[in-house]
């Protein structure tokens, strides 16, 4: 994977489904596209307006939500409208979040395909249902998806189902066009821990890949048009898991995360109670701050947590955050970061390695995307991302690596959709970071 990726550089076996495709993608990481408290009146001129942002801050393709699980209910029947609520209430504490409201998911994924398409953008269309989307429906769809589909093969015969509804839904109303590829599911690599708390074994990685098989070749034979990733979690692929009728690897890698934000997220725990702080995190914190039950009384206002508490305690912790010392801290961050910038660029480095070696080993010539990654600060209290230059100039030779390395497309960084507080903050770097991905430092 050495070298600038371009599009008449891919195998035989997928040079028509790759007819119409950009150069390279500048990938808008936005979650939660279809669920805001937009109303589906209001929805297509929202989505004018922010498909135009996109497009002037330099993004050609949106990675989001397609609303698969909320069609059709395990039976066929049509759902309807749907209502989705503030993941938890008034502690929000992620900056990938949904706003609260009720709307139609046919008419919404037509609405922004319609202006994708009118402002050249395309999209990446996948499903977090059982990481995280769940967070946000009400019990009567969560029972039905978790516990009225109890096995793996039904729970993938299901979405699969979806993502063929949809497809035929675009196809009906001629918008395959602005589609770059489609995954059965986000971060798939954890989808049994996040199930069961526990890891994949390399016999039940075989038979959940000869499911996914079946899944992707269904919806290859029945859109043969079209471009199908598999979404890891991590540069690290398993080869017993990975379907082998893929056509696009799609990574993460947060590897700033777990060393710019250690003092944070390392006092993080997945006990179902209040947590004790170290001292060193317990100072940036007020003495006021919410409970642990407090997050759950609202995380489970409308739905049980199957999942993920962790982000419980992640939520108490920043909306623990005293608002006086928050300049402070962010000095700390800063200075920590310019304390481990060579170590980062290895990082990147070894995870890419990473990433060309399964492919040349699996899927030889499969193009490469990084889906999200680099930071991951998760409140949109602490700005020292924002608030420095030197990270965002790191950015730019993130960019710069990436394409000289081949891969077809990237983020920024995972906070970069027009609900992050950076998109008017750093709009002009924002721009700076996708030309360079685009275009390369010879067009400066």
């Amino acid at each position: 994977m050495s070298g600038i990726f371009h599009v008449s550089s891919v195998p035989d076996r997928m040079k028509e489904r790759f007819a119409g495709q950009p150069d390279h993608l500048t990938i808008c990481f936005w979650l939660w596209a279809l669920f805001n408290s937009v109303s589906d009146e209001e929805y297509p001129a929202f989505c004018d307006r922010v498909m135009g942002e996109i497009r002037d801050r330099g993004f050609n393709c949106v990675r989001m939500d397609d609303g698969a699980g909320l069609f059709r209910d395990i039976n066929g029947v049509p759902r309807g409208p749907i209502r989705w609520h503030l993941q938890a209430g008034p502690f929000q504490a992620t900056r990938q979040r949904p706003g609260e409201g009720v709307g139609s998911m046919e008419k919404r994924l037509l609405i922004f395909c319609r202006a994708a398409a009118k402002y050249g953008i395309k999209l990446i269309l996948s499903s977090w249902y059982y990481l995280h989307k769940n967070w946000q429906l009400e019990e009567s769809i969560n029972a039905e998806l978790f516990e009225g589909l109890p096995a793996a093969a039904d729970k993938i015969r299901y979405f699969t189902d979806e993502h063929c509804r949809i497809l035929q839904l675009l196809r009906e109303n001629d918008l395959l066009s602005v589609i770059a590829f489609v995954e059965l599911c986000n971060e798939f690599s954890s989808i049994k821990h996040v199930l069961t708390q526990e890891k994949y074994t390399p016999e039940e990685a075989g038979k959940w890949r000869k499911l996914l098989e079946e899944a992707y070749g269904r919806l290859k034979r029945e859109n043969p048009e079209l471009l199908f990733a598999f979404d890891n979690a991590s540069p690290g692929f398993d080869k017993n898991l990975v379907p082998r009728n893929v056509d696009i690897l799609n990574y993460h890698h947060y590897y700033m995360w777990g060393t710019l934000y250690s003092m944070l997220d390392n006092s993080l725990t997945s006990e179902q109670k209040d947590v004790e702080f170290p001292p060193e995190v317990a100072y940036f914190l007020r003495k006021d701050r919410p409970h642990y039950e407090d997050i759950v009384r609202e995380r489970t206002r409308y739905t049980k947590i199957r999942s993920a508490h962790d982000w419980t305690q992640r939520m108490v912790l920043y909306n623990s955050l005293d608002p006086a010392k928050i300049p402070e801290l962010e000095r700390i961050l800063e200075k920590k970061f310019l304390e481990n910038r060579d170590t980062f660029m290895e990082y990147l480095k070894d995870g890419l390695d990473h990433v060309k070696k399964f492919r040349d080993e699996v899927l030889p010539g499969a193009p490469v995307v990084m889906g999200e990654g680099t930071s991951c600060c998760t409140s949109d209290k602490v700005l020292f991302e924002e608030h420095s230059d030197a990270f965002w100039a790191f950015l730019e030779k993130q960019a710069l690596f990436l394409r000289e390395n081949g891969l077809w497309g990237t983020v920024v960084r995972t906070g970069s959709s027009p609900v992050d507080v950076s998109w008017n903050m750093r709009a002009e770097s924002f721009r700076k970071v996708n030309m360079l991905f685009l275009k390369g430092k010879e067009e400066e």
